[in-house]
């Protein structure tokens, strides 16, 4: 299963996530690290690029088996 983009609005657009954007989700993570840990367990446990890498390579892995979309 591949899931197609979908382009909410202008600036908006949905689409699985790919394991080139993990430096740019860790960034973020780090940066709101207090915030989005409020209601995202997983931010406290992330405290490198390395299990968010992994974590992709598995939903790129479940999303093509057709297993799920994460």
């Amino acid at each position: 299963m591949n899931a197609p983009r979908i382009d909410c609005d202008e600036r908006l657009s949905l689409r699985p996530v790919r394991l080139e954007d993990a430096e740019a989700v860790y960034r973020i993570v780090d940066a709101q690290r207090d915030h989005l840990g409020q209601w995202l367990p997983w931010v406290a446990h992330t405290q490198s690029i390395v299990p968010l890498r992994q974590f992709i390579r598995e939903s790129m892995r479940f999303n093509s088996g057709g297993q799920r979309l994460t």
